[in-house]
């Protein structure tokens, strides 16, 4: 039992430095992914004000109509 014991815990300190590569480069994917989504979001929102904006003002030149 002491022999599993031991072979269990020389696996898992092995597997933990194994794996920590694969945990840096997935929690910096996951930065990267996050960072790339709220810079679509900004963009977007800005397009979303120009797009606001520019209907307005056509509404108030009379050179849109409703409907």
């Amino acid at each position: 039992m002491t022999v599993l014991y031991g072979i269990g815990t020389v696996l898992r300190v092995i597997l933990r430095i194994a794996l920590l590569p694969v945990q840096a480069i997935l929690t910096l994917l996951m930065l990267t992914i996050g960072f790339i989504g709220g810079l679509a979001n900004l963009v977007c929102w800005v397009l979303g004000v120009f797009f606001v904006i520019g209907g307005i003002c056509s509404f108030i030149n009379g050179s849109a109509s409703l409907g």
